[in-house]
């Protein structure tokens, strides 16, 4: 998806918009594909990953930081899928889920919870996390940390 796309889209929810006003909150949006290597590993159905207008709304508002943070991540999300530095299970929290993350080189990492289904992947949440957290997620990939500046 484009930046000014992902822009578009969450420009709504900037406001004080209650969750019964969103206009179409179940539409799907197109984030990205996945790589054919994490659609094997992780048995994914399809690489294809969405994110509904409703968890946007989720993400601008759950966020305490700056207007400048909340662009980062939402703008990040098809890079943290495409270039994890880990990739994570999240099934003690909920089935199904996967934690994909990227660090920043800032001392955080942006995380994305993706819910898997036989016929879609969806973006359920997105955050920062400390480093010191990122380091206690083990990488199912079995791969070690790649830091961000290899990964340009």
């Amino acid at each position: 998806m484009k930046k000014s796309r992902l822009m578009y889209e969450i420009k709504e929810f900037k406001g004080k918009l209650k969750r019964q006003d969103i206009l179409d909150p179940d539409k799907e949006l197109y984030v990205t594909t996945l790589s054919g290597k994490a659609v094997l590993d992780l048995k994914l159905f399809s690489g294809r990953v969405t994110i509904t207008r409703k968890t946007l709304k989720h993400i601008v508002e759950s966020r305490e930081s700056r207007k400048e943070d909340i662009d980062y991540i939402i703008l990040s999300i098809p890079e943290v899928l495409n270039n994890p530095t880990k990739i994570s299970d999240n099934f003690q929290k909920r089935k199904n889920s996967f934690l994909f993350a990227r660090m920043n080189g800032k001392g955080k990492a942006v995380i994305l919870e993706i819910s898997k289904t036989e016929s879609r992947n969806k973006v359920v949440s997105a955050f920062f996390m400390d480093n010191k957290t990122y380091k206690k997620l083990k990488n199912i990939l079995g791969r070690a940390d790649v830091p961000p500046s290899t990964l340009f």
